[in-house]
């Protein structure tokens, strides 16, 4: 109902004149065909954004969401093939390029497999952060939830990541539908997950760390209370290494 109440009037503020139909064209061939336009004069601003803004890094998750003009807006996992692995790395490398900076990817939560995959996708990530030259964004959250939903060891995945690599970590609590895990941002870390993090940490060391939340959010003291867990863990996993606790920031550096 949505889309086809879009596709009878498909001019929102973010096509900036970019979306022209052509006389006798249906709304939806219009959006196909002027969507690369958009997603290039997007590309064009982020680049300038970051330009301006310096950012400490850009990241984006590894996934797809459109395909013969039919967009899914939604994290939909790639092919672990070797074709699919050189095809995003060519576009991760034009990202980079366009953007004068490397970029992290992230690891999506997943709910199916595609068919026909020739490696596991830790492999795929690992493999394309070395052909393409960019990092890891660690969601050690979809970790955990794509191991309950496909099968396997959620340490394996870790274990697999080139540590170098990875230049953040994400952290999140997820729901439960019936035999599937899903990650909604909406609740808190679960201890399960909690391990991970730290049994990551005193693999590969101190990491900038970001808590995701973004449903159902609680009020500021619980927020603050999953912060001072992701601390207590990291440092649990820092002793592991023979590391200290980084130290507290003031105040002003915290905010």
């Amino acid at each position: 109902m949505l889309i086809e109440r879009y596709l009878s009037d498909p001019k929102p503020v973010l096509w900036r004149g970019g979306f022209q139909a052509k006389a006798g064209e249906t709304a939806r061939k219009t959006v196909a065909r002027c969507y690369p336009h958009l997603i290039a004069a997007r590309r064009q601003s982020y680049a300038a954004l970051a330009h301006a803004i310096e950012p400490a890094w850009v990241s984006d998750h590894l996934c797809w969401g459109s395909a013969h003009g039919i967009y899914a807006h939604d994290l939909l996992p790639v092919a672990y093939t070797e074709e699919s692995l050189a095809h995003v790395a060519r576009r991760v490398q034009a990202v980079q390029e366009r953007l004068g900076r490397r970029m992290l990817l992230e690891n999506p939560s997943t709910y199916m497999q595609l068919a026909g995959n020739e490696m596991s996708e830790w492999d795929f990530l690992g493999e394309l952060a070395r052909r393409a030259d960019c990092g890891i964004l660690l969601d050690v959250n979809n970790v955990f939830v794509s191991a309950h939903n496909h099968g396997f060891d959620a340490r394996d995945y870790l274990g697999a990541l080139p540590p170098e690599r990875i230049g953040q970590i994400h952290l999140a609590g997820h729901s439960c539908d019936g035999d599937l895990l899903i990650d909604t941002h909406d609740n808190q870390v679960c201890d399960e997950v909690w391990t991970l993090y730290a049994d990551t940490i005193a693999a590969i060391g101190a990491r900038a760390t970001m808590i995701e939340w973004d449903a159902q959010v609680p009020a500021f003291d619980v927020l603050k209370g999953e912060l001072a867990r992701a601390a207590e863990w990291g440092a649990r996993g820092l002793a592991r290494r023979g590391e200290p606790r980084p130290p507290r920031k003031g105040r002003r550096d915290a905010a």
